[in-house]
Formats: structure tokens, sequence, C-alpha cells
């Protein structure tokens, strides 16, 4: 299991871009604007970014996280957080509980294509969708299910 400290005013706002390759590089790049300076388009249907990556034409659709939602860029740490008396488990063991740091926030990511903006369909941009609907119905709770098991009913 992991711990994360919630993050403060001071934690810095980090722009994500997801590219359509690989670079075998985790960590930050220390780009500079002349290798790379998005800049924001807007045809009458839709706005977009476009930049530039080894002379190749990118566009970007920005995914927005949801209203309630934060995304945040962690970092492991070696802490080990020891569980309370009321974290254990029926055997007295208590799950092991790692703390992550958080190195920053974000709003939204940039999906970026080849010459074209990512469609809805593009797999990634559906899996995000997804799994924010996902988050939302299980850390939700039905409010007839409520009633029912507060009237004593079942299922």
């Amino acid at each position: 299991m992991l711990s994360l400290t919630p993050p403060t005013i001071t934690t810095p706002k980090a722009v994500v871009n997801l590219l359509p390759c690989r670079l075998h590089h985790t960590g930050p790049a220390n780009a500079t604007p002349a290798h790379w300076s998005p800049t924001r388009s807007s045809s009458s249907t839709t706005q977009h970014k476009t930049s530039y990556f080894r002379g190749r034409r990118l566009l970007a659709k920005e995914l927005l996280l949801p209203a309630g939602y934060t995304g945040c860029v962690l970092a492991p740490t070696d802490q080990v957080i020891t569980p309370t008396a009321d974290e254990e488990g029926e055997d007295g063991e208590g799950v092991e509980t790692k703390a992550v740091e958080v190195l920053a926030t974000f709003d939204g990511i940039d999906v970026w294509g080849h010459e074209q903006v990512p469609q809805d369909d593009y797999g990634v941009v559906r899996a995000a969708e997804e799994w924010v609907l996902l988050a939302a119905r299980v850390n939700t709770f039905d409010d007839e299910e409520e009633e029912e098991q507060g009237e004593g009913g079942k299922k």
C-alpha cells in the first residue's frame, strides 16, 4: 500500500506530455524553448497544440482532469509507515505501507499524435476517460443502496 501526503500550495505545477514515441529516459528533460515550444492553435471545431520533435510535426489534444481530481507526479521513498492497531488485520499483522513524495501536480495531460490530433477513440484517450469513470464509481456510494441498507432491506 502507498501513503501519499496531500500536495501543498508550494508544490510546483507540471505540464504532462504523452508523446507518441518511446524515450529511454525517466526524469526531467531540461528542454529549452529551442527544443520544445508548443504553440496553441484553434480551428472552427477544435483547439490543439502544435510542436515539432526531431523534425516531425506533432499535434496535441489536452485532456483536462475532472473537477475534484488532481494529478500528482510521485517519487518513491524508503520510508515505511507502521500500521496502527486499527489498521492491523485479523492475524495481527498490518499491511506494509510505503510513503511516496509528491514532486508536482497537474490539471491535465497533453496527448500528442503524429501529424494529427488524437481522436476520442485513441487508446490512451479512451483509457484515461474510462479510468476516471471507474474511479468515480469505486469511490462513490449509490443513494438507492444506502436507503435500502438504512431501512434494513437487502438486495
